[in-house]
């Protein structure tokens, strides 16, 4: 599955939406951001450089541009996001809200925590 540029600064506009939900940046959050864009190819130069593209963009764009996605790019964002939520080893009610409510924004597919970290076990084999 492929993304151009402006679908990979979407995704990692919402996955620092995901991530800020419970107020805080956890070490492990980032690392999981991290790898999810090096699946895209990018190292940690290109890495910083499309945080600080997404950052400029505001997360109803993001929204929009992932609303807009096919299918099947719609539930790698899902199990994306639900992925940056449980990273930190807790899963917060806050980040609960803010993953069914991005899910629904965004018209991706519904997903249990169970089947998006599947699915992504699944991309990797």
């Amino acid at each position: 599955m492929t993304f151009n540029r402006d679908e990979v600064v979407a995704i990692t506009r919402l996955a620092h939406v995901m991530i800020m939900a419970d107020g805080s940046a956890d070490k492990r959050e980032i690392s999981t951001l991290s790898r999810e864009l090096a699946r895209f190819g990018l190292n940690p130069e290109q890495q910083a450089e499309m945080l600080g593209d997404a950052m400029v963009i505001r997360p109803i764009e993001a929204m929009q541009r992932i609303a807009h996605m096919e299918e099947d790019q719609k539930r790698y964002v899902s199990a994306f996001l639900a992925n940056a939520m449980i990273s930190n080893g807790e899963i917060d009610d806050a980040e609960l809200a803010q993953w069914r409510q991005l899910t629904q924004l965004c018209e991706l597919p519904e997903m249990t925590l169970e089947q998006a970290l599947t699915y992504l076990i699944n991309l990797d084999e």
